[in-house]
């Protein structure tokens, strides 16, 4: 169960500088990659393939590549119970079957100019043999933002 969300370029999704096309299908892939422990400077922009997310992507064997999966059934929307706030959801992702250890960390970037989406602290090391490894988000929903004028 994650423990902690960082959501990086906050402010960016909203000032126009990062083009957050999120629920269009056939907009840029987003991925999802393994990562153990890792010590994040949040005051700057994170990229994914420069530090510190340019080393330490889990060794496995089986499902999962270098560089992640694909993030499914994305999605965008106002949400009905709070007005103002928007619920960015994703399906849950799956690596079958996989061996690894230590997974620490999943970091979501936009493929294009991996520009870093969130990182997402599993609190405790994940340790799979031959299983499977699967990220699930809370009512489907990755981040929630509530707009307050």
């Amino acid at each position: 169960m994650p423990t902690g969300l960082s959501v990086i370029q906050f402010g960016d999704l909203y000032r126009g500088d990062w083009v957050f096309d999120w629920d269009n299908p056939t907009a840029t892939t987003f991925k999802a990659a393994l990562f153990g422990t890792k010590t994040i400077n949040f005051s700057v922009a994170l990229l994914y393939n420069q530090a510190p997310l340019d080393t330490g992507q889990q060794a496995t064997t089986g499902a999962y590549v270098a560089g992640g999966m694909s993030v499914p059934g994305r999605s965008v929307a106002e949400t009905a119970a709070l007005s103002a706030t928007l619920a960015f959801t994703a399906t849950f992702m799956e690596w079958n079957p996989i061996t690894t250890s230590s997974v620490s960390n999943v970091a979501i970037y936009k493929v294009t100019d991996n520009k870093v989406v969130g990182i997402w602290d599993l609190g405790t090391p994940a340790n799979v043999t031959n299983g499977i490894f699967r990220v699930t988000f809370a009512l489907d929903r990755m981040v929630t933002h509530r707009l307050i004028p």
